[in-house]
This record gives structure tokens, C-alpha cells and sequence, in this order.
């Protein structure tokens, strides 16, 4: 039974032409995010990470460059209990190509302040600010 509970993902980001981020919207509830889902028995974090970018995006391993320091982990409230997403971080190559899953209607790369003022939870404002600025100081 899928852990509805826990959930992993990757903040996707791209510097050109300037620093953006990948965020998908939700066909249902019209919210926008970067890719993610809940882990499925027996996987790690990781491994649901890589698995919902390629089920959301058709982006595999080969397509990002993962930033192997980073890790975010933020906890939220669900009626189920409390929801622990981590997220990593990738930069795509130049060559990959996104293919939108059907859960999704739309995807935009949006420069990263952009997706810092127009998230509309708190934890998600946070997660794409402690991202960008990893990517600035680090000189990524």
C-alpha cells in the first residue's frame, strides 16, 4: 500500500536563458508545484523521487544533474497526519525533453522569485527560497 504519508520529489531547475524552476499544475485543483508523490512500498526516498519525476515529466536519471548536497524536507498537516515531502535538486540538460503526465495540465518554467510570491502555502514559499538560494551561493 502506497505511504500516503511520505513523499519525495525534486525541485527541477534550469539557469538559461535565466534561473527558473519547472512547476506543474494540477489538472484537478488548478495549484501548481514541482514534481512529487508518495513512496510505494519497499522504495527509499530517492527512489520515489526519481520514479515521480519520470511519471510526471518523462524526465529519467540521465536527464538532470542532480545537486547531490541538497535536501529539503517539509511536514504539513494532512487529515490522514502529518505529510513529510523531501525534495531534491536537479538541474536538467540541455537536451531533455518534458513530456506533462495526465494528473497535469499545464507546466512553466517560472523564475524562482515569481514561484516564491505566488505559492500559496507558506511551506512551499520557504522550500523554493532555501532552493534558490542554494543554487546562488553554491555558484551552480
Amino acid at each position: 500500500m502506497t505511504n500516503r504519508l511520505r513523499a519525495c520529489g525534486f525541485i527541477i531547475f534550469r539557469q538559461s536563458p535565466s534561473l527558473e524552476m519547472l512547476l506543474l499544475k494540477f489538472a484537478e485543483s488548478k495549484e501548481w508545484a514541482p514534481p512529487k508523490g508518495c513512496q510505494e512500498p519497499g522504495e527509499t526516498d530517492d527512489e520515489t523521487a526519481y520514479r515521480e519525476l519520470w511519471e510526471e515529466t518523462g524526465l529519467i536519471k540521465e536527464d538532470v544533474t542532480r545537486i547531490g548536497s541538497y535536501e529539503y524536507t517539509l511536514s504539513y498537516p494532512t487529515r490522514r497526519g502529518v505529510k513529510r515531502s523531501t525534495f531534491y535538486l536537479g538541474e536538467i540538460k540541455g537536451d531533455a525533453s518534458i513530456k506533462l503526465s495526465e494528473e497535469h495540465s499545464e507546466l512553466d518554467w517560472v523564475n524562482f522569485d515569481e514561484a516564491i510570491k505566488s505559492a500559496i502555502h507558506d511551506n512551499y514559499k520557504a522550500l523554493y527560497s532555501d532552493a534558490k538560494n542554494f543554487i546562488v551561493n553554491c555558484s551552480l
